[in-house]
């Protein structure tokens, strides 16, 4: 078996020119992978077996990019998260802004 760091699987992902990512049966979890795969710069695609786009696909095995977009990830800041779990400890103390 072999096992990778963080910050080594991060410089592997950088290395590729697009990645692709099978999404969860479910839409409650994003991966966290996600965040590596926007922080590395590059464009992946995710394929869920439900609403799987073959043309998509091929354009994008044929590095066309345009219906790339990345998603924001602000939600997953460090801050943000710990205001989150404030928010749950203390449902009702005032609710402050986090990172946009």
């Amino acid at each position: 078996m072999v096992v990778f760091s963080e910050v080594a699987l991060q410089r592997q992902i950088k290395s590729l020119i697009q990645v692709i990512n099978f999404s969860n049966a479910t839409s409650i979890q994003a991966p966290s992978k996600i965040v590596d795969y926007v922080l590395s710069s590059r464009p992946f695609i995710t394929i869920c077996q439900e609403d799987f786009d073959m043309n998509e696909f091929i354009a994008f095995l044929n590095n066309d990019f345009t219906s790339f977009v990345a998603p924001n990830i602000s939600q997953y800041n460090e801050i943000n998260v710990a205001i989150k779990f404030a928010q749950l400890a203390n449902p009702d103390a005032p609710k402050k802004g986090g990172l946009a």
